[in-house]
């Protein structure tokens, strides 16, 4: 196959998929050879395939590009960033951006999968950003995030390449630096789940390509892998047994569950659209903060429940491993109402007291039950700005006036 042009091959699309696999190949490779153990391309050699039979609800797709972009990236040209933008305008034309996005990526694919999450980030298309807020996971084999690897890379594809930017490349020049600096705070703000794999073994005569250094991005929790391969051959497993293929497949599972539609995640919940206001009390937030005595707290509460909706809009308050928004939203709903609304507010006590008991009743209770493993997925500021959601869309309100 040839990587003249770029494309996304699918290798499964299922209409009902929980995730979308998205495989990126590194220099001199292609879609399908790039992954493949045997010498022919067939069903037998191409784990995409295995993936696609062992996870039935996953879409798994290949992108397919000219990799001399990195050969233009040494020589200073801007075709690795234009390349990034045109990837990411397939991914939407594709669906890309509806569910839970993985990607898996060999070499420098690394290093496009984190231009193209970059690019995503900094954009103001609605579906690009999407592409960003939708990664759960990223899956490094053989990239190099730091050190003289870059130049080793391009030196063993192409040789003849002038020298001066190798040296460059060598010394540190900030790229991969910068690169992996601003996937890092991706990462962190989107809760990626970062996995890396590094060889063990030489390539020709020019050694280890890209040793475990090299390999670690550098992500709290990523412990970098060390298989027993050769640059090339370690994004190719040989059957399914491959501790490659076992520990993706692995991973890629765990996002599956935290993709369990919001009715599968706690029957306790009567979750609904909040996305509607409710039909009962029709005051807006202005009024029931005067009619509470709250009016001075009017400018903040607003700004926290603007924010929450417009999260709520775009992509629901955190990630799908917690739940779901409308779980958080009822989980506030139903702890303010038995312990705030019902014990205190209609019992007249004071504002104080009121606080206090959301505090330790709703703020305390969610966040710890929500982050957990040392994980912060939820913060005392998000759980107000839910609360004071519900009180704008009507849900709750602050005084016993009927």
């Amino acid at each position: 196959m040839s990587s003249s042009s770029s494309e996304i091959i699918s290798i499964s699309a299922p209409e009902e998929r929980e995730i979308d696999v998205f495989f990126i190949h590194g220099l001199k490779g292609n879609a399908l050879d790039s992954w493949t153990a045997s010498a022919s391309v067939d069903k037998n050699g191409v784990w995409l395939e295995w993936l696609a039979e062992e996870l039935p609800n996953i879409g798994v797709f290949a992108y397919n590009y000219n990799t001399s972009i990195f050969e233009k990236l040494a020589k200073k040209d801007l075709d690795f960033y234009e390349q990034a933008n045109l990837a990411i305008e397939l991914m939407v034309t594709h669906g890309f951006g509806k569910r839970p996005i993985v990607f898996i990526t060999h070499s420098l694919g690394g290093l496009l999968a984190k231009q193209i999450l970059r690019e995503c980030k900094d954009n103001e298309d609605e579906e690009w950003e999407n592409i960003e807020q939708q990664t759960k996971l990223v899956a490094f084999i053989g990239t190099p995030h730091k050190g003289a690897s870059l130049a080793s890379a391009i030196k063993f594809i192409f040789p003849r390449l002038k020298s001066n930017i190798i040296d460059l490349l060598e010394s540190e020049n900030g790229f991969l630096d910068d690169l992996n600096n601003a996937y890092k705070k991706i990462a962190s703000r989107n809760d990626i789940r970062t996995i890396a794999f590094s060889e063990k073994f030489k390539t020709k005569s020019l050694g280890v390509i890209v040793p475990k250094i090299s390999a670690d991005p550098g992500i709290s929790g990523c412990k970098v892998i060390v298989l027993e391969k050769d640059h090339i051959s370690i994004s190719k497993p040989e059957n399914r047994n491959d501790v490659l293929f076992r520990s993706i497949m692995r991973h890629i599972q765990t996002i599956a569950k935290a993709a369990i539609p919001p009715k599968d995640i706690d029957s306790a919940y009567d979750l609904s659209d909040y996305g509607k206001s409710e039909v009962g009390d029709r005051r807006d937030l202005l009024q029931k903060m005067i009619d509470s005595n709250r009016e001075n707290e009017y400018s903040y509460v607003n700004e926290l429940q603007i924010n929450f909706a417009v999260k709520y809009k775009k992509r629901g308050l955190f990630d799908a491993s917690v739940s779901s928004h409308d779980a958080l939203l009822a989980d506030i709903e139903q702890r303010f109402i038995q312990h705030v609304y019902i014990s205190l507010i209609c019992n007249s006590a004071t504002n104080d007291e009121i606080s206090s008991s959301i505090q330790e009743h709703i703020i305390e209770p969610i966040c710890g039950k929500y982050n957990k493993d040392g994980m912060v997925k939820i913060s005392p500021r998000a759980v107000l700005e839910g609360l004071y959601f519900l009180t704008e869309q009507c849900y709750i309100k602050w005084d016993n006036l009927t």
